[in-house]
């Protein structure tokens, strides 16, 4: 009976292992605009340079550096793990860019950054009125990569999917052409470099030359645990070796 039930636990090891999906860990709910706080009320830290006043009303959360692109403004935190291996999901939703402006085509006004547990392996989203865009390091400076051209004055809830190193977009919950290998942005010689801290999240305008007025709704995070099967197919190896120890050799 002892064997029957170690096999058994063998092949549905396999069969979850070759068949199924890792099942992902429960979301966490890193902030919510229904409670009508903001999120430096709910585990992030807050910079504005200069000084600016953000708002949350009706289960919204109003941000804006529109007044001018020198502004710099967001929200930060790591306390959560990044593990870009087994991989995570980070969620955005109900986000609509209001408006958007910069003066180059490298920068944007409004931006998502995750940095890893491993910050070589990392991403920063950028949003535009009309696109959303990865940005790439090459020659020692971020510039405009791949992009997706998207009505983002819409509401979406926008999901970046990370997985054995590499990340993906889906919007409204469907895939999108938007994708790739996550981007080490560790050379960046900068006097304040966030790029460089393990498993930081940021949202907000992060640079001197954009300009931008969302909302936002809420930010959830999703890690993929271990799957449950692994563990359970190693057990059931363990236990028939162990048993095949005990069974006298003729």
């Amino acid at each position: 009976m002892q064997i029957v039930l170690y096999a058994l636990g063998i092949l549905l090891g396999l069969a979850a292992c070759l068949g199924g999906a890792p099942a992902m860990a429960a979301t966490v709910t890193l902030f919510d605009a229904a409670g009508n706080t903001l999120p430096n009320a709910q585990g992030w830290a807050y910079a504005s340079f200069p000084a600016t006043t953000q708002s949350v009303a009706g289960g919204t959360l109003n941000f804006s550096t529109a007044g001018s692109t020198a502004t710099q403004a967001g929200y930060a935190r790591a306390d959560q793990s990044l593990d870009t291996v087994a991989g995570f999901d980070l969620d955005l939703v109900q986000l609509t860019v209001l408006s958007e402006s910069h003066d180059n085509t490298h920068r944007a006004g409004f931006s998502l950054i995750a940095i890893g547990e491993d910050p070589t392996r990392s991403l920063e989203l950028a949003f535009w009125s009309g696109e959303v865009w990865a940005y790439a390091f090459t020659g020692g400076a971020f510039v405009h990569g791949t992009g997706l051209a998207l009505d983002t004055s819409v509401a979406h809830d926008y999901t970046l999917r990370v997985r054995n190193n590499q990340w993906s977009l889906r919007v409204d919950g469907a895939a999108t052409s938007l994708g790739g290998a996550l981007v080490d942005y560790t050379p960046a010689a900068l006097f304040i470099d966030p790029y460089e801290i393990p498993n930081f999240l940021f949202f907000g305008d992060d640079t001197g030359s954009a300009a931008a007025a969302i909302t936002l709704k809420a930010v959830t995070f999703s890690p993929v645990p271990l799957p449950a099967t692994a563990w359970l197919l190693a057990f059931g190896l363990l236990a028939l070796l162990q048993r095949a120890r005990r069974i006298p050799h003729r």
